[in-house]
């Protein structure tokens, strides 16, 4: 996997940001600890949870010093319809690992149509409220699944405005795609 600063040129090339805003949201949420540090040589190097950290960052483009709050907010959102007195609730899965093992199927499933089932995934991350959609095409549909917080039966339009942001499953292909790194097959050369 990539160093956190070849992350960063990624994120900024796949979501059309400046590098200098994404790089302060990788230093907000390395200052936080959602993201590594490297330490002298030992250089950090990012796991999917951590590409999926910065993409809702960067998706959500909170205020930088709210940055890791907003982060950790929207990781920890659980399966909608779940309370927070469910008595298995640390095996609850939440949104920040649901979204990192759509990246992981798509660094290691090699069979095609499935691997292109996955890379026409969304991933729609409600701005107004803390709400998160996951859309994965199958061959009987689309199944989504929504995360929430815990104890909350979800928020409807009502009269407010939505506004959202959508991560295609694509966009973690093409991730280092136009810096020719390859997230998928790190042993490959550049």
């Amino acid at each position: 996997m990539p160093t956190v600063s070849e992350l960063v040129d990624d994120v900024a090339g796949i979501m059309k940001e400046p590098r200098e805003s994404v790089n302060a949201f990788a230093r907000a949420l390395i200052d936080d600890e959602l993201l590594p540090k490297s330490r002298g040589r030992a250089i950090a190097r990012v796991s999917p949870i951590h590409v999926v950290r910065l993409f809702i960052a960067v998706a959500l483009n909170p205020k930088i010093r709210e940055a890791a709050e907003v982060v950790r907010r929207y990781e920890s959102l659980v399966r909608g319809g779940i309370p927070s007195s469910f008595p298995h609730m640390d095996q609850v899965e939440r949104f920040g690992e649901a979204a990192a093992r759509i990246f992981e199927n798509l660094m290691t499933i090699e069979e095609p149509a499935e691997r292109a089932m996955w890379r026409e995934c969304r991933i729609e991350i409600v701005e107004t409220w803390p709400e998160a959609t996951i859309s994965l095409p199958t061959s009987e549909g689309d199944e989504i699944v929504r995360f929430r917080e815990p104890n909350t039966a979800g928020h409807g339009w009502d009269g407010y405005m939505k506004r959202s942001a959508v991560i295609q499953g694509r966009a973690f292909v093409f991730l280092g795609h136009s810096n020719r790194r390859d997230y998928f097959n790190p042993d490959r050369p550049s």
